[in-house]
């Protein structure tokens, strides 16, 4: 089964909640800690400003792992390792390597470094940095040992994605991989089925599925389509196929997570056919799924929206 270390994900931001920015953390970080075995306990977004001390207070309380995106900026909302420390109670200094290597950032490409830029540099006493080569934020990293009472590791992190993915690949991967010890990661399938719905699975395989030892199973259920997800051991997994297959094989798109629009698509490039779509209602939905999936221009031809 999946590791039960807490993971707690802190999303900072004020335009997260005014909606103006999507908030696409949550899903790419869930989706790579779900791959090492991981997974996060919960995940709160709040604006910039004093509300991100109070949820890390909240979060240090509850969790192993305290993962917190945005606020590392230059501005004066930017406020993330300021309210960290002061949660903690940690003197914040300026860090001379992030210093030189903010300085360097601007230097190479022969821009003036503006004062403002002088705080990404100050850390709690006793945090590592975290390079980022891709942005003037350095990440943080606080030790369990750091939070205290709390025994909670912490990470720092820019909110820009290009930032934020290849530091957490690089700074969090390794530590949490030598912080969870697991060394077997449960396997991971998301069958998909159509012209079905929730309440056929609860009646038709419910029981069954949860009578699998080791298996752990979930739904996701979308106008006329289904996703079934399950996570547990190759043998509960296989035996858990079988079960679902064997009620629902005519309702089964794909086994392999692939969506309805991609594995029409493949089967007409496989059968050497070609697709023409007239919608009225959809005002060009179908068309838009179906051109969406890549290498979809070898197969369709037509699209016509009429009234």
């Amino acid at each position: 089964m999946v590791s039960r270390v807490q993971i707690e994900l802190l999303t900072t931001g004020t335009e997260l909640l005014l909606g103006t920015t999507q908030n696409t953390h949550g899903a790419w970080i869930g989706q790579r800690l779900l791959r090492m075995g991981l997974r996060v306990a919960r995940q709160v977004t709040v604006p910039d400003g004093e509300a991100v001390g109070r949820a890390m207070g909240i979060a240090l309380e509850e969790g192993e792992v305290l993962i917190v995106t945005g606020g590392l900026g230059p501005t004066s909302d930017d406020l993330t390792r300021e309210s960290l420390a002061e949660v903690l109670g940690l003197e914040m200094i300026e860090d001379e390597a992030a210093m030189r290597t903010i300085e360097e950032f601007f230097a190479s490409r022969q821009r003036v470094m503006a004062q403002a830029n002088r705080k990404q540099a100050r850390a709690p006493v006793g945090a590592d940095i975290l390079a980022n080569p891709n942005g003037t934020a350095p990440g943080l990293y606080l030790p369990p040992v750091l939070s205290g009472s709390f025994n909670c590791a912490v990470f720092l992190l820019p909110g820009p994605p290009r930032e934020l993915y290849p530091m957490f690949e690089s700074e969090v991967v390794p530590r949490l991989q030598a912080m969870s010890g697991i060394e077997k990661v449960p396997e991971f399938v998301e069958l998909k089925f159509a012209g079905i719905g929730e309440s056929d699975f609860h009646q038709g395989v419910d029981d069954r599925l949860d009578a699998i030892p080791g298996l752990e199973h979930g739904y996701c259920a979308r106008p006329g389509e289904v996703d079934l997800r399950l996570i547990g051991s190759a043998s509960s997994i296989r035996e858990a196929r079988k079960v679902v297959a064997g009620t629902f094989s005519e309702e089964l798109v794909s086994d392999d997570g692939s969506n309805l629009e991609k594995v029409i698509v493949n089967l007409l490039v496989e059968q050497g056919r070609t697709l023409a779509i007239a919608e009225s209602c959809t005002g060009g939905l179908i068309a838009s799924r179906c051109t969406d999936v890549p290498g979809s221009s070898s197969v369709f031809r037509y699209g016509f929206v009429t009234y």
